[in-house]
């Protein structure tokens, strides 16, 4: 009887051990996940203020036409699609905008300026395409919603 005794002991005791080592691996992942969440959070700060700081600097920068490097707003065009504009009754993308408009991109860049582009929507754009392809003309241009056609 006292080997059995000894033998569940020994049991108890390895199951104790197996337990409290489980409970040591929980603590340390649980430890590493809050260094790894400190570590998150602070790329996020910086990413957050990077991101402010160059808002600050694009909306600091005047309308070309303000400071007379261009008459008015440099085209109108027509959201069509997620990235595909209508100009002239011609299609581009943004890409093909940049190309068509490059002279004058390159003209706002040396005089520190933007310039201003108007734009229409088709009325029957969804809402995720009409704003993705907002803000593809907001990364190089002032933008003035002229509404659904």
């Amino acid at each position: 009887m006292k080997e059995d005794n000894v033998l569940a002991i020994s049991f108890g005791e390895i199951a104790f051990l197996l337990l409290f080592a489980f409970a040591i691996i929980g603590v340390v992942e649980t430890i590493k996940d809050d260094q790894t969440i400190t570590e998150l959070n602070s790329i996020q700060n910086r990413l957050l203020a990077e991101k402010d700081s160059l808002e600050k600097k694009l909306k600091g920068l005047p309308r070309c036409s303000e400071i007379d490097v261009y008459n008015d707003w440099l085209f109108t065009a027509t959201i069509i699609s997620r990235d595909k504009f209508q100009i002239n009754n011609n299609e581009y993308t943004i890409a093909g905008i940049l190309n068509k408009y490059k002279k004058e991109i390159v003209l706002a860049k040396k005089y520190n300026c933007r310039h201003i582009v108007k734009f229409h929507f088709l009325s029957t754009i969804n809402a995720d395409d009409y704003s993705f392809a907002r803000k593809l003309l907001e990364r190089y241009f002032y933008v003035k919603d002229e509404g659904a056609i």
